[in-house]
């Protein structure tokens, strides 16, 4: 017993036969015989009384007409909204990302062209973001990464590369490059483990020999911007999310390894439907990278 053996039987009774029934759902009249027997068989009564042609509700069906009449209305009020859902009128995508300077101009994009969809954001690292999105807490994410995960489909927006901030009074702040050499025996303000700007100056700094005095470290950028502004030491921001801080200054590292694309991805039996294919779009096109082509590992 379903929902669509409802809505047919509820048809029959509601225009008069099978023919007019199958003419207004949509159907062919076989489909709607078939799911009148099936509905029958398994109620294990007769709801119609059968005379050549014609059918004549049973006393039987009469008794089950009112709630398959409730229950063909739930799955019109179903089928409605799954319409207006899929042709992104309304519903909900929750979006996670690293920074919020990649997303929020896609988000402005996104609700000016969809201002039925409410966007909730959840702000993280990437490894927690890949769990989260792994674990479908959140349809779409927007995290920095060395390369696409091979388990989602993924496009690359932009490309980010690590900058060194130091506060106005640093004697760094007069330069305009150092080398990853440079580093050694600087007080360094870091991310949290997990973090991919973390790891890139790391692994970078590690390539050369140079072991990196992680003296602070801070669960978010704006607390490490804050601490390099206050005087602790050397702190590390990709350059798009260095913002406009007149406390900061922005010195270049000279280096291999210190840049990582700005991945978009989610779960590839989802990319293209609904609001996750929207926003993809929007997406590509604030970032001016066409189509949205898939990104193969």
């Amino acid at each position: 017993m379903n929902f669509v053996q409802m809505r047919a039987f509820n048809a029959v009774v509601r225009y008069g036969s099978i023919s007019a029934a199958a003419q207004q759902l949509g159907v062919s009249k076989p489909a709607i015989t078939q799911q009148i027997r099936a509905l029958e068989d398994s109620l294990g009564i007769r709801l119609f009384h059968r005379k050549g042609n014609s059918l004549a509700i049973s006393a039987s069906g009469r008794r089950f007409l009112e709630p398959a009449q409730v229950m063909a209305r739930v799955l019109d009020e179903i089928e409605v909204l799954a319409a207006r859902t899929a042709g992104n009128d309304e519903g909900e995508l929750r979006i996670g990302a690293c920074a919020p300077f990649v997303l929020v101009p896609i988000l402005a994009a996104f609700a000016q062209r969809y201002p039925g969809i409410r966007s909730c954001t959840e702000m993280g690292n990437s490894q927690t973001l890949a769990a989260k999105v792994q674990n479908h807490e959140l349809d779409v994410a927007i995290a920095t990464l060395r390369r696409p995960p091979p388990e989602f489909h993924s496009i690359c927006l932009v490309t980010q590369s690590v900058r060194a901030v130091v506060a106005a009074a640093h004697p760094w702040a007069r330069r305009r490059r150092v080398t990853l050499a440079d580093l050694a025996g600087q007080v360094c303000v870091m991310r949290e483990r997990g973090s991919m700007t973390r790891s890139l100056i790391e692994d970078a700094a590690a390539a050369v020999g140079v072991t990196l005095d992680a003296r602070l470290e801070l669960g978010s950028r704006e607390a490490v911007k804050e601490a390099v502004a206050a005087g602790f030491g050397v702190g590390f921001v990709l350059d798009r999310e260095i913002g406009r801080d007149s406390a900061l200054v922005e010195v270049e590292i000279a280096g291999t390894g210190l840049s990582a694309g700005e991945y978009l991805y989610c779960h590839k039996d989802l990319a293209g439907i609904g609001a996750i294919k929207a926003f993809i779009d929007v997406a590509s096109a604030v970032c001016g990278i066409g189509a949205a082509p898939a990104v193969v590992a």
